[in-house]
């Protein structure tokens, strides 16, 4: 197996898990150019919930949404050879979201349960629809996945899939104007809220940018309320 694909060992043993979590699994994927460590945090912040964790890593920028759909999906079922998977939960970073999307709707995955998509493009990113003809773009972000953030929001639905038997949450992030003044308001400085939005999805916002919401200990509760509840924290709620 090519080493891009292989996670460590991150998953809890079925005997540390309450009785209403065994058999369930939350599917962790960042985004484009992240690698796995950058959900650690997150990750162990649900572990200590009692949460069996799978943190995947892909490259990002070497394929298309619909080949990583295809190899996730494919190191699911490693893993459910392993241990029966009951439930698939996943919480996703930025481009994670879309090749979440895919997987739930083209790829055989086990039983689905809630998706928490953190700043994610679903449809489409204006920065990548200005930025993805210039070389130094492709070079960095490259032509495969890179290319298709850039693509209509029909375009993308196509790609991507609309997942229907599903919960659905989106923590979307915020940046001060300054960062992308020219991106729709609001924004988290590379994703507009509008590009994040989709019909259905329960949202909350936190007041950190696309990447830093990744280590912002409000995330992380907003995760775990909407992976555990179904809802996200109110600003009522004790969040704790």
């Amino acid at each position: 197996m090519d080493p891009a694909w292989r996670s460590p060992e991150t998953s809890s043993s079925p005997c540390d898990l309450p009785p209403d979590r065994l058999g369930r699994l939350v599917l962790l994927l960042h985004g484009m150019l992240l690698h796995p460590v950058y959900l650690r945090p997150l990750e162990w912040y649900l572990r200590r919930r009692g949460h069996r964790t799978l943190n995947l890593g892909y490259p990002s920028t070497r394929h298309p949404i619909e080949e990583h759909a295809v190899r996730i999906a494919r190191r699911l079922a490693e893993e459910e050879e392993r241990s029966p998977i009951g439930r698939l939960d996943l919480v996703t970073h930025s481009m994670g979201g879309l090749v979440a999307r895919r997987l739930l709707t083209h790829e055989r995955h086990p039983p689905p349960g809630r998706l928490v998509q953190i700043v994610p493009p679903n449809r489409g990113s204006a920065v990548a629809r200005v930025w993805r003809t210039r070389a130094l773009y492709r070079a960095v972000y490259g032509s495969s996945a890179g290319w298709q953030l850039g693509e209509s929001p029909e375009e993308i639905d196509r790609i991507c899939g609309v997942p229907e038997e599903i919960e659905w949450g989106i923590v979307m992030g915020d940046a001060p104007p300054t960062i992308r003044p020219w991106l729709p308001e609001p924004n988290d400085g590379v994703v507009s809220h509008s590009e994040m939005r989709m019909p259905g999805a329960a949202t909350t916002r936190v007041g950190m940018g696309h990447t830093p919401s990744l280590f912002f200990p409000e995330t992380w509760r907003q995760v775990s309320s909407f992976l555990e509840r179904g809802r996200f924290i109110s600003p009522e709620e004790d969040p704790e």
